[in-house]
């Protein structure tokens, strides 16, 4: 438990209102954080005359991925290798069907950002060799934690090599623009974070106290509350009409868990598969990473009407881990 969720409940000493406390101040939180993110990634990008895409893939993708790495690392470490697991196929899912279902509904997703199709493609790469690392092997064992993780590695030094190489800084930007970007930004992902963690100590408790299992709880709550950086920061772009933006936190996002998160926390400790991992949940989550990078690869604008599919094929995705 965080720091600031246990000045929390102490502020709140009835049991009863420890889990709504948490939730609505970890809300609150996360508004606030999703309202500066967006201008904030710009600001940064104009300033080192770099994509917004790449800003959001390193940076708001990288730093949104905190909670779940957090998360991970205490659950593979404490033995609950079921939620290390459960916690990063779930955040990609929601990532990609909840998170895009959720934006679509306040605006049109335009699937068309440069540089997104290629992204698409390394993101499609890591989903399968994960999928199959589990439906074969049944868990990520050392030498597949070590290939994710170094993968992961050369594409973060992909897109920054690259990015150093193509900007072209402008003389007249002021000296303290880059500065305040990233003040700005960094304050907005921690709000993210914070609200974010505050959301998944008041979720845990509901759910434990309804007697969820491990792998339930780690698919759903907890890959949910996790999620919820991302969800703000793509609704929050999208409604700005910056779509480079959310495609690159969605894509960066999954990119991290699964080469950072599960890398890193498997090389530390095995993470076998567990009996409540079924295989019919790992092959939706290969589906699903194909039929996103088809439809980024088409450039399709996602509308109203494909959110309503994407948020029913979520919940139906959860019902199956009950």
């Amino acid at each position: 438990m965080s720091f600031i969720s246990e000045m929390l409940i102490w502020l709140s000493p009835m049991d009863s209102l420890n889990a709504p406390v948490l939730l609505l101040v970890g809300l609150a939180l996360l508004a606030v954080g999703g309202n500066y993110v967006v201008p904030a990634t710009i600001s940064l990008g104009r300033a080192l005359s770099i994509s917004p895409i790449v800003i959001s893939i390193i940076v708001i993708a990288g730093g949104t991925s905190a909670p779940e790495l957090l998360v991970s690392l205490q659950a593979a470490l404490g033995g609950s290798t079921e939620i290390a697991i459960g916690n990063v196929i779930g955040s990609n899912m929601a990532n990609m069907i909840l998170v895009i279902g959720l934006s679509v509904l306040f605006a049109n997703f335009h699937l068309d950002a440069p540089m997104a199709s290629r992204n698409a493609i390394i993101m499609l790469g890591f989903s399968l060799f994960t999928g199959l690392c589990l439906l074969l092997f049944d868990g990520i064992s050392w030498m597949s934690a070590f290939i994710l993780l170094a993968a992961s590695c050369l594409y973060i030094w992909h897109l920054i090599s690259r990015a150093s190489t193509t900007q072209e800084m402008a003389d007249d930007t002021p000296s303290d623009s880059m500065i305040l970007s990233v003040t700005m930004l960094l304050a907005a992902i921690s709000l993210l974070i914070i609200g974010a963690d505050l959301v998944v100590e008041g979720g845990v408790m509901l759910a434990s106290q309804a007697g969820l299992s491990e792998a339930v709880i780690g698919l759903s709550i907890i890959a949910i509350g996790t999620s919820l950086p991302e969800i703000v920061a793509v609704v929050a772009s999208v409604m700005q009409r910056r779509s480079d933006v959310a495609i690159g936190n969605i894509i960066g996002s999954n990119i991290f868990n699964l080469g950072i998160i599960l890398g890193l926390t498997g090389i530390i400790t095995p993470l076998p598969r567990g009996t409540d991992f079924s295989s019919a949940t790992i092959i939706c989550f290969m589906l699903v990473s194909c039929v996103l990078t088809a439809l980024i690869l088409r450039k399709t604008t996602l509308k109203r009407p494909i959110a309503i599919v994407f948020i029913g094929f979520y919940f139906s995705f959860l019902n199956l881990q009950f």
